[in-house]
């Protein structure tokens, strides 16, 4: 009886085992361990008095027995130490240090590891933390010029470089700050640092402007855009404008409806600390002796917007803005100032405006830029007082913001009547353009394409889809709101030229596409010293060794030249298991950026892993890299029929015996 119960669960064990293997073979994204803060400075007491400090962000303990540090040295990432034992506590910390507690070292918390291999440099500094598989949890500083945080000055005190609360890529400066506060040292320490405590969080710096004056029922724009925080923190806002009324957004715009002196005060909180900044503002009647005879005036005093266009159809350089002097007289602008945002542009070449008149403000006459993700435009007059403004939110493309009686608002109408002579003008093509001949167009060309689709909506970008056809590759960006296109689709294109890193694409105005019949793409073989930015957009093919995997991103070399492969968060791919020294072979886009050339797989089944088990005597071929981490439907019916045959033959060697 026992026998076969213990069979009976060998083979349901076995089963189940069988059929779930394949699912621990995917890694979390989130980093278990971060490296939480850097003394790169030394201290007083030495210079190489040099620490580090991991935190665990699980619930659980983590061993650390085969992990390890590197550093860059000269250029070359090099082993630092290699962990032999060591557990860091859930939500702990975990100190490395050069020194031991002594006179060599300013430190009082105690070490959880000493070692003279805790030796860090002071320019082009970086360190990668490697669980015991090879794999890089976390990078610390990006490897060129000074640290991204920390300070070796001794008049400011030493201090260490601080993880932010937000963890996101620790190569990048926003990821650090420079410690204020001082935890786990001597008393008698001048260093900042935490040592296995909480990082320090500094107050934000609250920035409302300078004083300004205004005249009764004015608006004057508030703006704390320039307030910062040092770790980064989210801050909420809030104004006292002195005459009770209040407002906690970080732009504002009030008028004081009675003359007198106001004490202002912003009020900047990161949640924990907050900071203020004061200014007095001056309000003066409406003056009641203007001239009633035509003069001209030499300030914008009347001037009223009426009309932006931050998005035209075609180049942005014919973005417009159009002014109305409201006045009995002539006004000249001269001292008078258009601001957007927080940059000032000087308006005195703008003409002599006639009363009731408007005068129409291109890019090409003033240099200012309307952002195409909205923006506070605003009028200024020679004292620097706001005479009129408006905010305008996400700008749709040739669509004007224009005042109108009851507010403003977008001219949706005008925007229908321009994209109908669009497409009237489009129709009379007699072929589409092959996508290599785009190339040679000018940015604002209307441009009928047809292509295969290589890419869903949206994997790679917002709206973007990527064609090709028999001459070469571009992408084009869909209207909001339009339907789906899939992959393998013959699409025929009709929109608007325009250029991004020195490529030609193609904005796609409503209804712009149509689905012909389905043809599946197939991957071009190309080895990566022969890529060049001719094959951007290209859906290519390339097999190989992984040299270095970090988070989302992986090094592959396939013999010719190494390549960077990116895993975009929009495409819902989980980065398989892979460690250096893996072969892969992986599908994707090639795209082209300020960094050179990088491929971007579309789908989990793009990235093929052969995993390295003992010594690789051979290469695998294609095929086997095709199935080698992803399972199939004929893996799962294996496994399934696996366990169910195994209960069967318990349930006959069971019925014998009884018999």
């Amino acid at each position: 009886m026992f026998d076969r119960l213990r069979f009976s669960s060998t083979a349901c064990i076995f089963g189940s085992f069988i059929l779930f293997w394949p699912l621990t073979r995917v890694q979390a994204a989130t980093p278990s361990i971060v490296i939480n803060e850097i003394a790169w400075a030394g201290s007083a007491a030495s210079a190489s008095d040099e620490w580090i400090e991991l935190y665990n962000m699980t619930d659980a303990d983590i061993p650390l027995a085969g992990w390890k540090l590197t550093k860059k040295s000269s250029g070359v990432e090099k082993d630092m130490l290699i962990f032999s034992t060591g557990i860091i506590p859930a939500r702990g910390y975990f100190l490395l240090s050069h020194f031991p507690i002594g006179a060599s070292s300013v430190l009082q918390a105690v070490p959880d590891l000493v070692s003279s291999d805790i030796s860090l440099v002071n320019s082009a500094l970086q360190i990668k933390l490697y669980d015991g598989s090879g794999t890089v949890i976390d990078t610390a500083d990006d490897g060129s010029g000074a640290p991204l945080a920390g300070r070796n000055d001794a008049t400011l005190g030493l201090a260490s470089m601080e993880r932010n609360p937000t963890i996101e890529d620790g190569s990048l400066d926003t990821s650090w700050h420079t410690s204020s506060g001082r935890s786990g040292f001597l008393p008698t320490a001048r260093e900042f640092g935490t040592a296995k405590d909480k990082n320090s969080n500094s107050a934000p710096v609250a920035e409302g402007g300078a004083g300004r004056e205004g005249v009764v029922g004015v608006p004057l724009l508030f703006t704390a855009e320039v307030s910062a925080d040092p770790e980064r923190d989210a801050l909420t806002f809030a104004w006292d404008f002195g005459d009770g009324t209040i407002a906690t957004t970080s732009v504002v715009e009030h008028s004081y409806a009675a003359a007198g002196t106001y004490r202002v005060v912003l009020s900047v909180s990161d949640g924990a600390l907050a900071s203020t900044d004061e200014f007095t503002v001056i309000v003066t009647e409406v003056p009641t002796d203007l001239p009633v005879t035509p003069t001209i005036v030499a300030h914008c005093a009347s001037w009223q917007l009426t009309s932006l266009l931050p998005n035209p159809v075609g180049s942005d350089t014919a973005e417009e803005i159009i002014i109305k002097n409201t006045s009995t007289v002539e006004q000249a602008p001269i001292g008078c100032v258009l601001r957007i945002g927080m940059k000032s542009v000087a308006l005195d070449g703008v003409p002599i405006t006639p009363s009731g008149q408007v005068v129409r403000i291109l890019h090409t006459t003033v240099a200012y830029t309307l952002g195409n993700g909205g923006a506070t435009v605003a009028i200024l007059d020679v004292d620097g007082m706001v005479l009129d403004t408006t905010t305008y939110p996400t700008a749709k493309e040739g669509v004007r913001w224009e005042r109108t009686a009851t507010g403003w608002r977008w001219n949706v109408a005008e925007t229908k009547k321009t994209l109908s002579k669009v497409k009237t003008a489009v129709k009379k093509r007699e072929a589409p353009a092959t996508l290599e001949a785009v190339q040679a167009l000018s940015s604002g060309t209307l441009v009928t394409i047809r292509g295969v689709t290589t890419t869903t909506v949206g994997a790679l970008g917002e709206r973007m889809v990527v064609l090709e056809d028999a001459s070469g590759a571009l992408f084009a960006t869909l209207a909001k709101g339009h339907r789906p296109v899939p992959v393998g689709a013959l699409v025929t294109l009709t929109g608007v030229v325009r250029t991004r890193d020195g490529r030609r694409w193609v904005f796609v105005d409503d209804g712009g596409v149509v689905v012909g019949r389905v043809q599946l793409p197939k991957p071009r073989t190309i080895a990566i010293a022969d890529v060049t930015t001719d094959d951007s957009y290209r859906l290519v093919q390339f097999s190989g060794v992984i040299t270095a995997v970090s988070g989302s991103r992986f090094e592959l070399d396939d013999g010719s030249d190494v390549l960077s492969v990116v895993i975009k968060s929009t495409t819902g791919i989980v980065r398989p298991r892979m460690t250096a020294g893996d072969t892969v072979h992986v599908v994707g886009i090639l795209i082209a950026g300020t960094a050179g050339m990088k491929l971007y797989p579309r789908m989990q089944e793009d990235i093929s892993v052969a995993r390295v088990l003992g010594a690789q005597t051979s290469s695998p071929t294609i095929e086997q890299l095709a199935t080698s981490t992803q399972p199939t439907w004929w893996y799962w019916a294996a496994a399934a029929t696996a366990a169910v045959l195994a209960g069967l033959w318990s349930w006959w060697r069971r019925r014998r015996s009884e018999a």
